[in-house]
């Protein structure tokens, strides 16, 4: 048989052209019956040495855009550009779609064992790259409540001790703000502190963890993996370190202002 085409022709280039859309329409068809349909999507692109490759290459971001094939969670049929690959099963639609410039719904979610492929298709990914983003937007960490806060810190735990890279997981919530102190605000680990003896008598500009939140860290026993992402004791150490002082630079700023 042949080895290769001829690129030059214009009935292949014709055939070519015409595959992506007719493949994607296959997979679309018994995609929501087979769970494992993405294992035989194509490559987005087998590079443009040649005419054909090129022309493959262009029809198939044609059809990826114009195409639904992708099962949502309620069954319907999703173009790539109206999904949302939660990998780590957090993502926050009304984040997203002010974040990224988005549309999505509550129905664009689907589920899948291997989302790598996707990311080729221009799928949007929320994984825990994109949580400090979230946990910076102002709105989202204002509405965190202590029953919030107690959800996401089980989340959290789960999320690194499953995962394979958990120090890079734990320098990613690091920079989260997550966490609810006294005064109802939210801040980072790094920047809040447990309730000790100490903090009894000071506690003025103190961001203390919240008491209802410190009684669930301490039936957990989670002491130890809340000191990895920074968290302290509040002592007279770190409190004229952090605190103290600080106070005492900002009011006198505000004098010589």
């Amino acid at each position: 048989g042949r080895q290769h085409l001829d690129t030059d022709a214009e009935w292949n280039k014709v055939i070519i052209s015409k595959i992506p859309e007719e493949y994607l329409k296959w997979v679309a068809s018994f995609s929501k019956k087979h769970s494992n349909y993405y294992e035989v999507l194509p490559k987005k692109s087998y590079g443009s040495t040649n005419d054909l490759l090129k022309i493959y290459e262009d029809a198939m971001k044609d059809a990826i855009e114009r195409i639904a094939f992708i099962p949502s969670r309620n069954n319907s049929l999703l173009k790539a550009n109206e999904a949302i690959n939660d990998s780590i099963d957090f993502a926050p639609v009304a984040h997203i779609n002010k974040e990224y410039s988005k549309h999505f719904t509550l129905s664009s979610f689907f589920d899948c064992d291997n989302y790598q492929k996707f990311d080729e298709y221009g799928v949007f990914c929320f994984n825990e790259n994109k949580l400090k983003p979230y946990f910076d937007d102002a709105p989202a960490t204002e509405s965190i409540t202590t029953n919030r806060c107690i959800d996401i810190i089980d989340f959290f735990v789960l999320l690194s001790d499953n995962s394979e890279s958990k120090d890079r997981i734990m320098s990613i919530l690091k920079e989260c703000r997550f966490l609810v102190c006294e005064d109802n605000t939210v801040k980072k680990p790094s920047e809040c502190y447990f309730p000790t003896e100490y903090s009894n008598e000071n506690n003025t500009y103190v961001p203390l963890i919240h008491s209802t939140v410190f009684s669930y860290i301490k039936t957990k026993r989670l002491f130890d993996w809340f000191k990895n992402l920074g968290v302290e004791n509040l002592s007279v150490s770190n409190y004229l370190r952090d605190v103290y002082c600080k106070q005492n630079y900002n009011d006198t700023q505000k004098i010589n202002i």
